[in-house]
């Protein structure tokens, strides 16, 4: 599992749901969710830009909120997984054992 660009791979409205989920709602959903759309990217090139392009997915980075976001967006992983796992920002490590050796595994 390749999550090296996680924060860019946040889905808008997943991010929603799962704040929902949570209990968040009125002034504060709202809130996050002015935070989060009507985001346009581009690429800069030495002193040359693209055009604009409206995105829906990805956490403004540079923010205390970023990591808090991805955090909640990905805390539930370890309930689809089976074996003993470690969560830290966009890191994590899944751990298996077998009787013939231990194998570690970090994305």
């Amino acid at each position: 599992m390749d999550i090296s660009r996680a924060f860019d791979r946040v889905i808008h409205s997943g991010i929603i749901y799962k704040l929902k989920q949570l209990g968040i709602d009125g002034s504060l959903l709202n809130l996050l969710s002015s935070y989060l759309s009507g985001r346009n990217q581009l690429v800069r090139i030495n002193d040359s830009f693209s055009h604009a392009c409206y995105t829906n997915c990805g956490v403004p980075q540079g923010s205390v909120l970023d990591p808090l976001l991805f955090l909640i967006y990905v805390n539930d992983i370890v309930e689809s997984i089976e074996s003993s796992n470690s969560l830290f920002a966009d890191d994590t490590a899944l751990l298996f054992s077998s009787r013939f050796h231990f194998i570690s595994t970090r994305f």
